[in-house]
Parts: structure tokens; sequence; C-alpha cells
């Protein structure tokens, strides 16, 4: 779990990085989903303020990613503009990140914002 995933009331798009190490021996099957506050996935979504526009990366359903072992998948997109004129803070913005894989992964992020920002994920307790 990656939080927060965006920064409230920006009034500009910036760069947001997702690192997922798969540190098995196997190929990992990976699957990111980019969450709203209601945790819909915002997947293929327009992202706010993006011009042109853009669309948030991740999968849909049950849908994953091979991560070969000992490689790293970067998941790059742009932060929605959450504040200002036209933009309500709420429509397509992203709050969290989830991903989950069939093998051990290590996860970070570097969300830009005046500056890197570099923070490691949390693991979602069961």
């Amino acid at each position: 779990m990656c939080t927060p995933a965006s920064y409230p009331n920006a009034g500009s798009n910036t760069a947001a990085d997702l690192y997922i190490f798969n540190g098995s021996t196997s190929t990992a099957n990976v699957a990111v989903h980019i969450l709203d506050k209601n945790g819909t996935n915002l997947a293929g979504a327009n992202i706010p303020g993006t011009s042109p526009a853009a669309t948030y990366p991740g999968q849909t359903g049950s849908a994953t990613v091979a991560v070969a072992a000992a490689n790293t998948l970067n998941v790059r997109w742009q932060l929605p503009v959450a504040g200002g004129p036209g933009f309500d803070g709420v429509t397509n913005v992203s709050t969290a990140v989830t991903v989950t894989s069939d093998q051990p992964i290590v996860v970070g992020s570097d969300f830009q914002w005046s500056g890197f920002k570099p923070l490691p994920c949390s693991l979602l307790p069961k």
C-alpha cells in the first residue's frame, strides 16, 4: 500500500514513479491498482489536468504483468491536479496504490512535488 498518491490542492501535474522489485528466483505476476478515495481502480481513467490528456496506468480485474526474477518494474504516471478552478479535488484523483504479487516483492514510490520524495510502501496486514 502506497499512500498518499496525490497532493491536496495541487494546481499542477508532477511525476509519480512506483518501483516494484521482484526478490524471488521466479517470475512474479504483479498487479498495480491506483485507487481513488472510494477504492475505485483508476486504470485507464483520465488524469485531471494533463494536457494532452493522459490516463492512469495499471491493471484491471485479475490482469497481471510479468516481472522477471531480480528485476524491477517502474510504473510511471503524472499525479492529478487536485485543486484550483475547474477541479473538485475528488473526481479521478488518486489517493492510494495497491500492488499484489504471487512472489515476494518490495515496493517503493517517488511521488514528486517540490523535489523528490522517495518513500517505501507499507505492507497491509492480513
